[in-house]
């Protein structure tokens, strides 16, 4: 058996229980989430009213889920002929597997299709068996995670960011899994610790680190300012829920709404903003 380098911290042994995960998933795969995911809501004009918060919700949990806030915007079609253009040039082509598992990803969050997503995450487990130095290996770990969230392997889509996080700091993967790991902890009721990893996202997007980073490409630029947004709300709640709904949160989502409403609307912040309105604002 080949040995992979070590170097880039994912063994041979993690790379067969990923595929093996994928080949024994269960049924009916759900988000890492807390409340169902809902459908993409109208983008609200700028200029619309601000509404006055109250102390208590008129929900006992977030409404918006992470997979509302960043949909895919890939069609089913163009993902399909992806995976059919590449496919004569797999395994040995990297870069052919690369745009085959992201393919397959783009099925499944557009269709829930459980064999697409199970593929996708074969195909990434193979590019960090057979590539494991690849440049992009910080996104192939990245949606490598998410896909075994998706399959509710939790264990091991942490296994994965925890090896994203020491291997590529400087990523804006890292960020995105921040707010995964607070996404799981608040499903597994513990509003705690999801606020200390909502915190970390947020802080490490004010990071020069990022401040500077000019370089990104416009949908990794979009997905950050996507999990930025989504961790501003989701600490809000995790805050609220962790100090057994006593304290007032209104200081909090004043502060973020301020801090969304000032910069360009998008279609994440525009989400973000409905959320609010509709589970914090007097009727």
């Amino acid at each position: 058996m080949e040995r992979v380098d070590v170097r880039m911290g994912i063994s041979l042994a993690l790379v067969s229980l990923v595929i093996g995960c994928a080949r024994q998933a269960t049924p009916a795969p759900t988000p890492v989430a807390h409340a169902e995911a809902e459908a993409p809501i109208p983008t609200m004009p700028r200029s619309s009213p601000g509404c006055v918060l109250r102390s208590m919700p008129s929900v006992r949990a977030p409404t918006l889920t992470w997979e509302t806030v960043v949909p895919s915007t890939v069609s089913v079609a163009d993902a399909q002929a992806t995976i059919a253009l590449h496919r004569p040039h797999l395994p040995g082509d990297p870069e052919a597997l690369l745009a085959t598992a992201a393919a397959y990803m783009d099925v499944y969050r557009s269709t829930q299709d459980q064999a697409a997503l199970e593929s996708g995450i074969q195909t990434y487990a193979r590019l960090v068996h057979d590539f494991p130095n690849h440049e992009t290996m910080d996104e192939v770990l990245w949606k490598l995670g998410w896909g075994l969230q998706q399959l509710r392997q939790f264990e091991r889509a942490r296994m994965v960011w925890h090896r994203l996080v020491q291997h590529h700091p400087g990523s804006p993967r890292v960020l995105m899994a921040y707010v995964e790991f607070g996404v799981y902890y608040l499903g597994e009721d513990d509003p705690l610790a999801a606020s200390r990893f909502f915190l970390r996202a947020r802080e490490l997007g004010d990071s020069p680190q990022f401040a500077t980073r000019a370089d990104l490409e416009d949908e990794v630029a979009q997905e950050v300012e996507a999990a930025l947004a989504y961790a501003g709300y989701a600490e809000v709640w995790s805050n609220f829920l962790a100090n057994g709904s006593v304290e007032d949160p209104t200081p909090a989502l004043d502060a973020l709404r301020l801090e969304l409403t000032s910069q360009p609307a998008t279609h994440a912040s525009t989400q973000v903003l409905e959320a609010i309105n509709r589970e914090w604002c007097s009727r």
